[in-house]
């Protein structure tokens, strides 16, 4: 996306260690792509160049694809194959509007984690999202200790208080295999930031599972990773290690875990937010109250689809303890989903399945 900020999302760093080369398997190739406001590093194995060149060309093209339906910063290129993307969606109020197939089943996975998560996943409050980082990523005053001045907190509350939450924002439909979206209100503006990412991630690593690669390693910006086997003979049970950061010193680490087959996504505070009354107002705000919620400075969830875990991590942000809770309780063991809290008074805080969480 053509945005004009760009803040990496560096909540994990994966260990990628020295793979072997010399497996009958083949050998290990990577590949770095500049998509979705991010760097996307990818490690896969492949029998021969010319195989390495098919995959790297194909997981491009899905990036670029994503990439470019979900940018809400700049319309498509004239020359685009598509037909629209969410820039020009917002647009267009109240109109059923034709769009691709991928983009129309993207906007129909978001309204399903909508209902799952209660609404505290909604892909609709994005004139909400804006003006939130038009106050903290305001380049004229932004910094790591950027205080927002209570006019400016003021005149904030204001103007979010106009914005109404829509129940139901968007409505899609088909006809004669054609797919459309309708935006059913003025207040409605769509953002796939928390989850098109993800998305994106999870039908690459389903395609290189479809292609018999079982050894790989996907970072996407680091806020989301996906892996297969690790090829490292060394490495216990083929896992990958993955550290995970802590967002309030830089450059240390509050803990270790070890994946293999699985997929991880991390939202926090530690990028993208400035201060008021000493809280850390942030760009995850939540659709109940309009504001940046203070129970966590980061959150990790571990399951098997990128794109869910990568919006989860955005609804469970604003969820307290005890919803988490609650919500674990009926959908943990169905969808498999394990979470790492590091909550806002420093404490650690885990709902794991089969994961071992090491605490540094």
């Amino acid at each position: 996306m053509k945005k004009i900020f760009f803040f990496p999302v560096l909540m994990m760093f994966i260990m990628l260690l020295s793979a072997c080369t010399d497996k009958e398997e083949g050998s290990m190739f990577s590949a770095v792509f500049f998509q979705m406001d991010s760097e996307i590093r990818i490690n896969y194995m492949a029998n021969n160049q010319d195989q390495a060149n098919e995959i790297k060309a194909h997981i491009g093209e899905v990036y670029a694809m994503y990439h470019s339906l979900s940018d809400n910063y700049a319309p498509l290129e004239e020359d685009s194959p598509y037909l629209e993307n969410i820039y020009t969606l917002n647009s267009k109020i109240n109109q059923d509007v034709e769009i691709d197939y991928e983009l129309y089943m993207m906007l129909d996975e978001s309204s399903r984690i909508k209902e799952l998560t209660d609404g505290y996943f909604d892909i609709s409050i994005g004139k909400i999202v804006k003006a939130w980082k038009d106050v903290i990523l305001d380049p004229e005053s932004r910094d790591d200790g950027y205080v927002i001045p209570q006019s400016v907190f003021e005149d904030l509350q204001d103007e979010i208080g106009l914005i109404e939450v829509q129940e139901n924002p968007f409505t899609l439909s088909e006809s004669s295999e054609k797919y459309y979206v309708r935006i059913n209100h003025i207040d409605v503006q769509l953002d796939l930031g928390a989850i098109a990412k993800g998305y994106a991630t999870e039908i690459v690593k389903d395609y290189l599972i479809e292609n018999d690669v079982i050894y790989f390693a996907i970072n996407a910006g680091s806020s989301t990773i996906a892996v297969g086997k690790n090829s490292n003979p060394e490495r216990k049970n083929q896992q990958w290690n993955v550290e995970l950061i802590d967002p309030l010193f830089d450059n240390e680490y509050f803990g270790l875990i070890e994946l293999r087959d699985q997929a991880i996504a991390t939202s926090g505070n530690n990028v993208q937010y400035a201060t008021y009354n000493g809280l850390r107002y942030h760009h995850i705000v939540s659709p109940l109250t309009k504001y940046s919620m203070h129970y966590y400075h980061s959150l990790t969830m571990i399951g098997n689809d990128a794109g869910l875990l990568d919006a989860l991590s955005t609804a469970f942000f604003s969820m307290s303890p005890e919803t988490i809770t609650s919500w674990l309780a009926i959908h943990q063991e169905e969808l498999g989903i394990e979470v790492i809290l590091y909550n806002y008074d420093g404490t650690i805080t885990t709902h794991l399945l089969d994961t071992i969480f090491v605490g540094y």
